[in-house]
């Protein structure tokens, strides 16, 4: 969309002369002459920003993260349910996140209101996260070794 020769001028001249005023309505922003001084100077920085500094800067922020750095995984309960009625899903997640938090894997399910409690687990999952590094908590482990492993299907 095109604008006429003239309404383009008018808007160009405004935004020069607005260029002189710039000023801010922010609360508790004192008006006038200071503001607007402050506001129009850009200082220049003291140094150079090179790779170093930019890096230095995105690592407080948390926005550049040490790749060797690794979370502790756990395989752990999250419960599940209504009030007085647990039901709990067995999950890997990161030990520091909270424990209903979100699971890097559901590895199984645990129902303590059956009787006898129900367990169902994926074993093989378990033993992957064990290989990598995870570690159980002491409930996990004690259902983990009480659950017996799947017979092998033989095959006819």
């Amino acid at each position: 969309m095109q604008f006429p020769a003239e309404l383009h001028r008018s808007f160009a001249a405004k935004d020069a002369a607005q260029d002189d005023k710039i000023s801010f309505d922010l609360p508790g922003v004192r008006k006038g002459r200071t503001a607007r001084r402050r506001a129009d100077v850009a200082e220049p920085l003291p140094f150079r920003l090179t790779s170093g500094i930019i890096r230095v800067c995105l690592d407080l922020t948390g926005l550049f993260r040490n790749k060797d750095i690794r979370p502790v995984l756990m395989i752990r309960l999250a419960r599940r349910g209504a009030r007085k009625q647990p039901h709990y899903r067995i999950v890997v997640i990161e030990k520091e996140r909270a424990r209903n938090g979100r699971p890097v894997e559901v590895v199984g399910t645990y129902n303590p209101r059956t009787n006898p409690a129900s367990v169902e687990l994926k074993r093989d999952r378990v033993e992957y996260w064990v290989s990598k590094g995870a570690q159980m908590s002491d409930r996990v482990n004690k259902l983990f070794t009480k659950t017996p492993a799947p017979a092998a299907a033989s095959v006819a």
